[in-house]
């Protein structure tokens, strides 16, 4: 045995066990702005950060109905109360506590960045100047006299006074309700990003807490929607297609194997080098990117099609004369080339202007690089020698293997 052969199997142990290291500590996201470009235009760049990070992405809209109005606005105040004395959000608002200080200091600062040209012409000015006139004399000088000379035309009294406005949003029993008058409502913004699915996640359950800890037999219904809400749909039904489908294809593929080969010990020879390349292929991606993307672990399956194909040719082509490792010095040529000729193809991903795309890419390179290694070092294992005792420990490595290898997916 050459050095090469008798370093292999601590090699390998090596390698899973900073695989698993390095997949138990990823981040596994579900941010589609990942197959949104990199570098972006100014139009692209606004709509990535918005999706990331906009106000939009993190409102949630809460409905309450049923029950009778009376018995909808006193939950909406303590549902109110209660979320507001979280850390997770940044406003909520029942239409019963006006403007916040913080509010009122952020129209303030930006005050003019959204003025209409009319009111900064001639005739806006002297229009304005007139209304402050008239507003000195009407007794509300001490109130006025401080931030007239900063704010001459107005513009933070017609931003509150028009966002305190009940014309645009109906106002019964002290709390916001819908036009039909059917539902109480909430407007949450959370303090996480909307990318933040986890954060999200934990606001929606703290929400529903809230409606359970203040609900009491009186019919009323919690209704929830915003992005988040969607984000965090999307990631269960993901989860949940990601695990079913790979499942399917992998009692498949062993189903097959089973029926050709007839043999736990070949099937284990040949799903070994898969189980190795996806553990490689996922640790790569999370040292090089610093997250996965659940798409990348689905589409990431289909690796398993064309590795298995590497110790299935070592398999059929062995034959009792010859041996495993003449077997594969005859076809290692031609598995070499199937290497290099994928690898060209999934190449050309790396170089994507989409995060997704390029994980793809490296994730399907460094797992057949892997199958392959594996496949060319295995002829040597102790399971083609029928080394039993040895095939055991081979087999709960592969077997530890083959569970990490599956982790992300459940």
């Amino acid at each position: 045995m050459t050095q090469a052969n008798r370093i292999a199997m601590p090699a390998w142990l090596l390698g899973l066990a900073l695989a698993i290291g390095v997949i138990v500590r990823t981040p596994f996201s579900t941010d589609m702005s990942a197959f949104l470009p990199r570098s972006p235009d100014p139009a692209q760049q606004v709509l990535v950060e918005q999706l990331r990070s906009g106000v939009a992405s993190r409102l949630i809209l809460i409905g309450l109905e049923g029950g009778t109005p009376e018995a909808r606005a006193e939950i909406s105040r303590s549902m109110t109360a209660n979320l507001k004395g979280l850390g997770d959000f940044a406003t909520i608002d029942n239409g019963e506590g006006g403007i916040g200080a913080a509010d009122q200091d952020y129209i303030w600062a930006n005050r003019y960045l959204l003025v209409p040209p009319e009111r900064l012409s001639q005739a806006g000015l002297r229009e304005a100047l007139e209304e402050d006139l008239s507003l000195l004399a009407s007794g509300l000088e001490p109130l006025l006299k401080d931030g007239i000379g900063r704010d001459p035309t107005g513009e933070t009294l017609r931003i509150i006074r028009m966002l305190s406005s009940e014309g645009d949003r109906h106002i019964r029993n002290g709390v916001w309700v819908s036009g039909d008058r059917a539902h109480a409502l909430i407007l949450a913004q959370t303090r996480a990003m909307g990318f933040d699915i986890d954060a999200q996640e934990r606001a929606q359950d703290q929400i529903r807490r809230a409606f359970a800890a203040n609900r009491r037999e009186d019919g009323v219904r919690l209704l929830v929607s915003g992005p988040g809400l969607f984000g965090v749909k999307i990631r269960a039904e993901m989860k949940h297609d990601v695990t079913l489908y790979s499942t399917i294809a992998i009692l498949m593929i062993v189903s097959l194997l089973l029926f050709v080969y007839r043999s736990p010990r070949v099937l284990l020879l040949i799903l070994i080098p898969v189980a190795s390349g996806a553990l490689a292929g996922l640790a790569a991606v999370s040292l090089r990117f610093g997250f996965v993307h659940g798409i990348t672990v689905g589409f990431g399956v289909t690796l398993i099609g064309e590795a298995v194909d590497y110790a299935v040719y070592l398999v059929t082509q062995t034959s009792p004369q010859g041996g495993p490792r003449a077997t594969l010095g005859r076809i290692w040529p031609t598995l070499r080339l199937g290497v290099l000729v994928s690898i060209c193809g999934f190449a050309a991903m790396l170089f994507s202007s989409f995060t997704g795309f390029a994980q793809l890419g490296l994730f399907s390179i460094i797992g057949l690089i892997t199958a392959a290694g594996v496949t060319r070092r295995s002829q040597n294992s102790a399971c083609w020698r029928n080394e039993y005792p040895a095939c055991g420990i081979y087999t709960v490595s592969s077997t530890l293997l083959a569970a990490s290898a599956v982790r992300p997916l459940v």
